[in-house]
């Protein structure tokens, strides 16, 4: 009888050990297929950002080229003066890139939030779902960056072209119009529930200098980029310092999508001709660039 219990027993501990080795192996199993369906979501999630943003950035594109049109055909017809031309281009290449950077930022917190959601739920540990795990996430992030550095590009030989033509239809006066280098997308927090991108707090977009030949120290400045209008109530320092020391200083205020503007001409007769350094100050941030008064 003893010998029957021993047995008895010993079989029921395989039954437990079979019953939480299938449930071991169940969870597993269940696991795994939770993974696989957050790695399709994930995909899925990435081919559709990657796509929209791609014919997002066509209109971009497709907009700031009809936006210079026009600026030539008012200056065609007399409508507008040269130097004005030169400053509604820059703003109208301050707006792409604004538009530019939105687009791409929308689209890394789309997909980051899904992968966000998927660490949350599932604890997992998996590169794909992971900011700089070298991951699909990283994979998608760097061609975003990708598509921004394109689009830039376009957008630049369309500007040039446009610079080309205004020089002939303004009768040779000259004029500078210029994209300025400003920072890709950046990736956005870790492990967010909100998406939420890390921005610069001031940023460069345009600068543009203009005058006459027939007169000296006539030139103009145009300034343009974005900023945060929630940091110092939008407050944003501007400075151009030319090679002999001289400088000029303006305070204006970024709207509430960013943007802001600053119009240099001097003590009201214009500036000198050369070449001039521009900062860009908010708070404790700042941006620079370079530009001429031809």
């Amino acid at each position: 009888m003893a010998l029957r219990r021993s047995f008895s027993s010993a079989l029921s501990c395989i039954a437990v050990a079979a019953v939480v080795a299938s449930a071991s192996t169940a969870s597993a199993e269940n696991f795994q297929a939770q993974l696989g369906k957050a790695n399709t979501k994930l995909a899925k999630a990435i081919a559709k950002q990657k796509a929209d943003l791609r014919e997002f950035d066509k209109l971009i594109v497709k907009e700031f080229s009809l936006t210079l049109e026009l600026i030539l055909v008012k200056l065609q017809k007399e409508s507008i003066e040269p130097a004005a031309a030169v400053e509604a281009a820059a703003d109208a290449l301050t707006a792409a890139m604004t538009e530019l950077k939105g687009s791409a930022d929308f689209a890394l917190g789309a997909v980051e939030a899904i992968a966000a959601t998927q660490i949350d739920d599932l604890g997992v540990t998996t590169k794909n779902f992971r900011v700089g795990g070298l991951g699909k996430w990283d994979s998608f992030a760097a061609s975003v960056g990708q598509e921004v550095a394109m689009t830039r590009a376009r957008i630049e030989s369309r500007l040039k072209s446009f610079a080309k033509r205004l020089e002939t239809k303004a009768k040779k006066r000259p004029l500078v119009l210029r994209l300025v280098t400003a920072p890709l997308p950046a990736q956005v927090a870790p492990g967010a529930h909100e998406p939420q991108v890390l921005q610069s707090p001031v940023v460069l977009y345009a600068v543009s200098g203009s005058s006459t030949t027939a007169l000296a120290d006539d030139g103009r400045l145009s300034i343009s980029g974005t900023a945060d209008p929630s940091a110092n109530g939008g407050l944003v320092h501007v400075t151009i310092l030319a090679t002999d020391g001289t400088a000029f200083e303006q305070d204006v205020v970024a709207a509430q999508n960013g943007v802001f503007k600053a119009l240099f001409s001097g003590n009201g007769s214009g500036l000198t001709e050369g070449n001039y350094r521009v900062v860009a100050h908010q708070g404790g941030a700042h941006a620079l660039a370079a530009v001429s008064v031809p």
